[in-house]
């Protein structure tokens, strides 16, 4: 659709329509279970028993690159999923 001065209301108003179905869409998707849980690597430390050891840099390299843990960056900080964390605690 080529949109010029005179077509410009009605191309708002589809672009609305839309919109507001995929916000429909991702409201009837979203639930509190897919959110996933993710902590910062000293609650990671806490979960995985070593609350007051250190837990090396290298250590949460290893496990990550083993595909043991996924990775989350943001800020220059990492996080990791809760769940995934909670399967290596230490028995």
């Amino acid at each position: 659709m080529q949109i010029t001065f005179e077509t410009l209301p009605m191309a708002i108003e589809i672009l609305i329509k839309e919109v507001r179905g995929l916000k429909a869409d991702i409201d009837k998707n979203k639930t509190h279970e897919n959110d996933e849980k993710v902590v910062d690597r000293l609650e990671a430390r806490r979960i995985l028993g070593t609350h007051g050891k250190r837990l090396s840099e290298a250590r949460f390299a290893q496990l990550k690159n083993e595909g043991r843990i996924t990775t989350y960056g943001f800020g220059g900080k990492h996080f990791y999923n809760v769940e995934e964390l909670e399967s290596l605690k230490r028995k």
